[in-house]
């Protein structure tokens, strides 16, 4: 009996004991919601936590100012949009029917189309002045509006396809990265808006829209693989500023380049008029890049075997420089200084021939040794005379057999026309004076 009574006991004790550590684990558990309530509470009103939001999305607060940081991206996505907007209006010159009407109302900014009260029906008066054309952009600056849409106000050009008469050109776009559609306020509203000037951190009175509506022709196709290298655009548009625009481009040119090979924008016109055909036909064969204190560099090689050089500090926002031998590129010097004296003689007739093949006489006549110039080519005139009669146009070269004697390297250099007859073979020698600072001076038989 006593037996039982200490069973009943104990039971009785472990039903307490399990009571009251049930009773506290429910006041813990209280206390932890409050205090999870109050951290809560602190979240909310600090909703970044290690640079990241939780919990919600991300509302962009635009306020419309531009700014020229733009990433490749942006660029290659804007020439395939300005593309498509210039093919849609040379539509419309050639037929203006119903369905090239629509393709083109299909892509200007709704905000626009109210304002304007633009239809189907009125577009052909809108671009009636215009004749067909290429668009080329010359300068991109971005807002953001929302979270997956820009705007872009792009400052450019459009060239007639009839005469190549150049007209500067505004427009602005909204891209919608998330949908991969645009829209485009033409350089009417701009115009009529008094929107030309407008300039980095500049406010561009826009509508904010979150999405931009899948119009089926307003669509894009993702440009993220569209070039392998950003030489390529830049390339192409700095062939047609060569042709086309050439007031603009000398403007692009690295300042101490421009004035050591030029002199002046009449030099470079000239320059101009004599590489011109050299220009209209020339193709990216080869592109390398270099990465340097505070720029970037983008090198191209054209089918005629001349050098361009584009130093970008960001993206848009570059200097171009037309060959390599003007001024010494950092690789250039790399290679030269660590080179022996026989090697850095064949680098500099590599650089007088080049200077011929881009019929830059200046730079040729000014490495000529002086008393060679004296005796044979007393005016630059008659070096020109002697070039042009016994050169090629453009000369293919075999740099052979170089020596030393005295303080001079003597090579012997097999050159062809690279245009015409391959077959024929001029051969000259070249006596090579190795100078200080990477300067040379040279001569060779004129037979």
């Amino acid at each position: 009996m006593k037996k039982n009574k200490k069973i009943i006991i104990c039971i009785i004790a472990i039903l307490i004991f399990v009571i009251i550590m049930i009773l506290c684990a429910l006041f813990y558990i209280k206390g932890i919601n409050k205090k999870n309530t109050n951290n809560t509470q602190s979240i909310n009103q600090n909703e970044y936590i290690d640079g990241e939001l939780e919990g919600k999305e991300v509302e962009i607060e635009s306020n419309r100012t531009l700014s020229k940081s733009i990433i490749k991206n942006d660029y290659y996505t804007l020439i395939e949009c300005t593309k498509i907007y210039q093919e849609a209006i040379n539509n419309l010159i050639d037929n203006n029917n119903q369905e090239n009407q629509q393709k083109l109302f299909n892509l200007l900014d709704d905000e626009y189309i109210q304002q304007e009260n633009v239809n189907n029906s009125n577009l052909k008066n809108i671009f009636s002045n215009y004749t067909k054309f290429e668009m080329y952009i010359d300068e991109i600056l971005k807002t953001q509006l929302s979270n997956t849409v820009s705007a872009y106000y792009i400052n450019g050009k459009i060239r007639n396809i009839t005469d190549s008469q150049i007209n500067k050109y505004n427009i602005i776009l909204k891209i919608d990265f998330g949908n991969n559609t645009f829209s485009v306020y033409p350089y009417e509203y701009i115009k009529n808006n008094q929107m030309q000037q407008l300039s980095e951190n500049s406010v561009i009175n826009i509508a904010i829209v979150k999405e931009i509506t899948d119009k089926v022709d307003n669509k894009y196709k993702d440009q993220t693989n569209k070039y392998k290298t950003i030489t390529i655009p830049y390339f192409e548009k700095m062939k047609t500023d060569l042709l086309y625009d050439q007031e603009y481009i000398y403007n692009l040119l690295d300042d101490e380049y421009k004035e050591k090979k030029f002199g002046n924008i009449d030099g470079f016109k000239n320059y101009i008029e004599l590489n011109k055909e050299t220009f209209l036909n020339m193709e990216i064969q080869k592109y390398a890049r270099y990465y340097y204190d505070g720029y970037t560099q983008y090198v191209a090689l054209d089918n005629f075997g001349n050098y361009y050089i584009f130093n970008e500090t960001s993206t848009m926002n570059y200097k171009i420089l037309l060959d390599t031998y003007t001024i010494n590129q950092p690789e250039f010097i790399e290679k030269y200084d660590s080179a022996s004296d026989v090697e850095k003689a064949g680098y500099n007739i590599d650089k007088f021939i080049t200077a011929i093949n881009t019929k830059d006489y200046n730079y040729a006549y000014n490495h000529l040794a002086q008393s060679f110039k004296q005796n044979n080519f007393t005016t630059l005139e008659s070096f020109i005379n002697y070039v042009q009669n016994n050169f090629y146009s453009k000369n293919n070269y075999e740099i052979k057999n170089g020596t030393k004697e005295g303080d001079y390297y003597v090579y012997t250099v097999n050159i062809t026309d690279a245009e015409q007859d391959t077959s024929k073979l001029v051969q000259k020698n070249f006596i090579v004076n190795i100078k200080d600072n990477r300067e040379f001076e040279l001569s060779f038989n004129k037979e």
